[in-house]
């Protein structure tokens, strides 16, 4: 009777489990997609009809109570259903416009055919899918700019990141978000389905701190230098306390750049020029990868150095770091130093800094050297008066200048206008639609850069980048860049140039990202965002022996090899 008893109880659970598994996709992942697709192009929803957060909520219960994909089935058909009307209806309708100028890279619904759904389901979805008649309660265009507005996103009253249900509707929320309104999102590193499917488990698991940290990792998960996350607990759990030191990332190690106080530095054998090439026993590599890359946002490698440069390094409720370190002469020792919290760190004021060591290279006599940070109007007008008679100008772009537009620098480079930028900008819900739309076209485009100018500058223009060179500096590189005779030197920039776009997140944070993506005109196969803006010449970097001038030296070196001759 005991082994009867036991083979109906191993026959019960294996039935039911079978049931429970018989869906491809597992279900929360199919309410998330199917949320999405009904928020976002949905004739009725998409006007802001409903509370969609509280139908997620709602959904989500049900959802959970599921056991076979029949069920899933007439959940999903029957739940659709209730938002329709005869007041507006589905209605399928052609691209208006040359099909060649629309964008389909984002357009990503081979869900629709998953094994789970029948015939009834697939079809609701299809026609979806091909949805015409959509309102902007969420997403549309400024009428003015034309470029991507997010409306009517807002937090969820009583969100509680310790509630399963609210964490999974952040990430439902935020995911699909990403998917119906940023044209950058087939650029990520991971693919933005498979996002979903590695953090639906992590959101359900984590609460506390750890979903807090978590959101940190869907926000770099976006590969953009313009999503960092300002409210981010974990850089703020992990900004406590800091060192005396600032350094540079060159390559796999750190080298000091400047002390904050010389006396500590000495007494800790830290000294300008040192190489760091562990920490706390781990290489510099192993470490940054472990503290700092899955929660930090950004476009390009390079675009870390960035965060490195302010922030490095971070940690914990440690006071101390043990560094394993190269020094000038050879030598290789280990040290420990000491960190600070920073109200200390702001009484100290006894400085040294390497670029004051190191010589500015001798500007040959046929070339002119100008950097941009503090420029102004003004000022520009001025530099190129006094250079009209060089060779060759090199203007340094290592900066974000503050004081002047992107078009201040090339109506002194161009003979006449030229465009500079093929916008690829977001249309309608999945897709998007190359070059910009919006009434200020008629007025200025702002893609277009320079006049007409007989007596521009015909010399040779160097052009000077790095990682510091992000957003609205690589936005004014691609201006500069249309100068008849332009040669970019230097490194990779941040990969992030067109407007910064925030999202209002169901905890009332705020996540942005790139609303746009950039490309050279008569180049859409290269895209600005996830790559830099494009340079002739890479300045390879050295941590031993490491020049804060070096990239400057190079350019100078180039024109007197390929100008100056």
């Amino acid at each position: 009777m005991r082994k009867i008893f036991f083979l109906f109880t191993l026959l019960f659970c294996t039935i039911t489990f079978a049931q429970k598994s018989d869906t491809t996709l597992p279900d929360t992942e199919h309410l998330i997609r199917v949320w999405g697709l009904v928020k976002y192009k949905h004739p009725n929803v998409s006007r802001g009809g409903y509370d969609m957060d509280q139908e997620f909520l709602k959904a989500y219960t049900n959802v959970q109570k599921l056991n076979t994909k029949e069920e899933l089935n007439t959940f999903l058909i029957q739940w659709i259903k209730q938002f329709d009307s005869s007041k507006r209806v589905v209605k399928k309708e052609e691209f208006k416009g040359n099909e060649d100028k629309r964008f389909k890279g984002n357009a990503r619904f081979e869900w629709i055919d998953d094994d789970s759904y029948n015939a009834e389901l697939k079809g609701i979805l299809t026609a979806l899918r091909d949805n015409a008649n959509v309102g902007e309660y969420y997403l549309g265009l400024h009428s003015i700019s034309g470029f991507l507005k997010i409306e009517n996103e807002r937090a969820l009253p009583d969100f509680s990141n310790e509630n399963e249900s609210h964490r999974v509707l952040f990430l439902s929320s935020f995911w699909n978000t990403m998917r119906y309104a940023n044209v950058n999102i087939y650029l990520t590193s991971t693919p933005w389905d498979e996002v979903l499917t590695t953090f639906i488990p992590l959101v359900k698991d984590k609460k506390g701190k750890d979903f807090e940290y978590l959101k940190d990792e869907l926000s770099a998960a976006l590969n953009d230098s313009h999503s960092d996350y300002t409210t981010s607990k974990y850089i703020i759990d992990n900004s406590k306390y800091y060192p005396v030191f600032r350094s540079e990332l060159v390559n796999d190690s750190l080298v000091i750049t400047s002390l904050q106080d010389k006396d500590i530095a000495q007494k800790e054998n830290i000294a300008l020029r040192d190489v760091i090439f562990s920490i706390d026993d781990v290489s510099v590599k192993e470490y940054i990868a472990n503290k700092f890359t899955k929660y930090m946002s950004c476009s390009t490698p390079s675009y870390l150095k960035h965060y490195l440069k302010y922030l490095f390094p971070l940690v914990n409720d440690k006071q101390k770091l043990a560094l394993g370190i190269k020094k000038v002469n050879g030598d290789i020792i280990k040290t420990e130093v000491s960190l600070f919290a920073l109200e200390e760190l702001g009484k100290l004021n006894n400085w040294a800094f390497l670029s004051k060591e190191d010589k500015f290279p001798i500007i040959p006599q046929g070339i002119g050297y100008y950097n941009l940070d503090k420029a102004t109007p003004k000022s520009v007008k001025e530099i190129f008066k006094n250079f009209a008679d060089k060779k060759a100008i090199i203007l340094d772009l290592r900066n974000y200048p503050r004081g002047i537009s992107e078009s201040d620098v090339p109506k002194y480079l161009l003979p006449e206008k030229r465009r500079f930028l093929d916008l690829l900008e977001w249309s309608s819900p999945a897709y998007g639609e190359w070059g910009q739309k919006g009434a200020i076209t008629m007025v200025a485009d702002p893609f277009v850069t320079g006049n007409k100018n007989k007596n521009y500058y015909k010399g040779t223009v160097i052009l000077l980048v790095d990682h510091n060179t992000a957003s609205k500096s690589e936005f004014m590189a691609m201006a500069i860049q249309q100068a008849p005779h332009c040669v970019t030197i230097g490194n990779q920039t941040s990969g992030a140039v067109m407007n910064r776009m925030p999202v209002i997140v169901k905890d009332g944070t705020r996540i942005d990202f790139t609303s746009g993506g950039a490309f050279y005109p008569n180049d859409r196969a290269y895209s600005v965002q996830r790559n830099g803006i494009k340079i002739d010449h890479i300045v390879p970097e050295q941590a031993t022996g490491y020049n804060s001038y070096s990239v400057i030296q190079y350019a100078v070196d180039w024109a007197k090899e390929n100008v100056l001759k």
